[in-house]
């Protein structure tokens, strides 16, 4: 166990820079073609290879682009720590692995820019079905594996009738990323997949109050929901795995 928790971390630290290579590459505001700087918002743009040079500071406000040097790695680490320590068989924890992987740098995307891109859903729902269906054949759980594909449909589904009704607060990068989590959260079962979409919600709602007493919100505006639905899927796998 505490080398596989080990190892976990240190894979968790080597996949920070690619991670911030994504985040650098991907954080462009829906229906734009050019970056911005976080800071001042003036036009800029990533380096030409963002996963091994680091990018140079904005000319006008002084402040790189992308998380800071290691905080996505570090970032990683611990919660690949973590869940090598709570999350068995291998092939489920390899599943629960990748989601963290994909969700740390869609999570920072989306807490930028407001968007979650497909050139990051898609691999994370494909590898999560792909790990699942390992899980199964492992096991002999194709039941299993067939709620999980339902529950990641169902969610899904459930989240596009929401961003319908919604009038825009939840957004179609919103459903592709229910697909994922509810994929996971549905293979430990229902109540799990209820608990986790709950918990997300109720995340998102606190961090909605907070930004509402600290007079950074009204109550029309958008907050990006993604990091707060990942959130909910892991403490809840956390929980109960």
């Amino acid at each position: 166990m505490p080398a596989l928790i080990t190892t976990l971390a240190i894979v968790g630290l080597a996949a920070g820079w690619p991670q911030r290579a994504m985040i650098m590459t991907l954080a462009i505001p829906a229906g734009e073609q050019a970056h911005s700087c976080p800071g001042c918002g003036e036009p800029a743009s990533p380096p030409a290879r963002p996963w091994l040079r680091r990018p140079d500071p904005c000319p006008g406000c002084g402040r790189r682009p992308g998380p800071p040097a290691l905080a996505a790695g570090l970032g990683t680490a611990l919660l690949l720590a973590t869940v090598g320590y709570r999350v068995h068989p291998w092939p489920v924890l390899v599943a629960t692995a990748w989601l963290i992987v994909f969700s740390v740098p869609l999570s920072a995307i989306d807490l930028r820019v407001r968007r979650l891109p497909d050139t990051l859903t898609g691999p994370a729902y494909a590898g999560m079905v792909a790990f699942l269906a390992i899980a199964a054949a492992d096991t002999d759980s194709w039941a299993r594996l067939g709620r999980a594909v339902l529950g990641g449909v169902i969610l899904a589904g459930s989240f596009l009738l929401l961003a319908v009704l919604s009038k825009n607060q939840i957004g179609l990068g919103d459903c592709k990323a229910a697909a994922v989590t509810g994929t996971l959260l549905a293979w430990f079962g229902w109540n799990q997949l209820l608990t986790g979409t709950l918990a997300g919600f109720l995340l998102a709602g606190a961090y909605g109050v907070w930004l509402l007493a600290r007079h950074e919100a009204t109550r029309r505006s958008q907050i990006p929901f993604g990091p707060f639905m990942f959130a909910g899927a892991l403490l809840v796998v956390l929980l109960t795995a």
